[in-house]
């Protein structure tokens, strides 16, 4: 965790996610590690594997906590104003 208190990094390549990418970003006690996809779903696992590969040596020593996927929103989300709703 030392090593990511303030840094992310954000990997690229067909490895990773052949459309989007993958990370690591610091959260208050632990990393996140992920990938990211819109078109290649059935691959999620391998991309999520490649991208703890491409960041094992700084990750040493780490438990996977959880394994999730959620959607990529391809649109921005409406943002709340006042009890409005506006889109930005």
């Amino acid at each position: 965790m030392v090593y990511y208190e303030n840094l992310a990094e954000m990997y690229v390549g067909d490895d990773v996610s052949p459309d989007f990418y993958g990370w690591v970003f610091p959260k208050c006690d632990h990393v996140a590690a992920g990938t990211g996809t819109v078109t290649h779903k059935e691959d999620i696992k391998k991309f999520q594997l490649a991208t703890r590969n491409r960041a094992k040596d700084k990750i040493l020593g780490g438990k996977i906590l959880r394994v999730e996927a959620h959607l990529i929103p391809e649109h921005p989300r409406p943002r709340r104003l006042a009890g409005r709703v506006a889109c930005i």
